[in-house]
């Protein structure tokens, strides 16, 4: 991941315009990304609306690093668009962050604070979609930030969504880093709220079901979970359940 997703970004910034100094840009994105009120109170609006190679401002950075200070200041005493898509100034620059809002950040990192002014304003689209119909709440599935996502469900936000690729919750969660913790507990909200069959057996564009992102991940216990999906949703078949209950009781059926 780039930009906001990345450890730093220092260094790759794109002018505004070719009229705010490279170094002012670097200079408030900084300021941005460590939290520091008093750099951005004293920097002028352009530079502040300025962006990196990948399409990021001021107001995605502190959103993505948890500044609420910061994102409210931005929003409300500098006009800052709460809503501003990211838009890379170069067509070929992360295309994978193309159209990603402040939200979107927010909710990938699980900043729960930020989420929550957010989605409070009126301006703001809860389930806005970048490149490729990414949510905030997929991304947030995406990083296991459980709380998250049911704000953002609670917000209005379908949970039975999908992205362009037909990739759902499930999918997102299946496919979350080694080190985003325990995923079993949004999985089971997942299968409460979606049923079992989405988890176990729904496949998305490209044929992939939740199983296959778990495994390639490397998920052991979330494959084991998966895998008893799969069985009740077997069981609650009226023939396979009858033949699976004859293989242990043949006088059931």
């Amino acid at each position: 991941m780039a930009s906001l997703d990345a450890a730093s970004a220092d260094g790759i910034v794109a002018t505004a315009g070719d009229t705010t100094p490279a170094d002012a840009i670097a200079a408030t994105l900084t300021a941005a990304k460590t939290g520091d009120l008093a750099a951005l109170t004293a920097t002028k609006d352009e530079t502040l609306r300025a962006v990196d190679a990948y399409g990021s401002n001021a107001l995605h950075w502190a959103a993505g690093r948890g500044h609420l200070a910061l994102v409210r200041h931005l929003v409300e005493d500098r006009g800052m668009d709460a809503s501003f898509p990211a838009n890379p100034p170069r067509r070929r620059d992360a295309p994978t962050t193309r159209g990603r809002t402040a939200l979107h950040y927010a909710a990938r990192n699980g900043h729960l604070d930020v989420v929550e002014y957010l989605v409070k304003r009126p301006d703001v689209d809860a389930d806005a979609r970048a490149e490729g119909g990414v949510s905030p709440a997929q991304l947030a599935c995406w990083r296991n930030e459980f709380e998250v996502v049911r704000r953002l469900v609670a917000a209005g936000v379908d949970v039975a969504q999908k992205n362009d690729a037909g990739c759902g919750f499930a999918h997102w969660l299946a496919c979350a880093p080694r080190d985003a913790g325990d995923l079993q507990p949004l999985a089971a909200w997942l299968a409460a709220r979606l049923g079992p069959a989405a988890l176990a057996v729904e496949p998305n564009g490209h044929g992939h079901t939740c199983l296959h992102k778990a495994a390639f991940a490397g998920h052991f216990d979330l494959c084991a979970y998966l895998v008893s999906c799969f069985r009740g949703v077997l069981s609650s078949l009226p023939v396979v359940h009858c033949a699976l209950s004859a293989v242990v009781a043949p006088t059931a059926c």
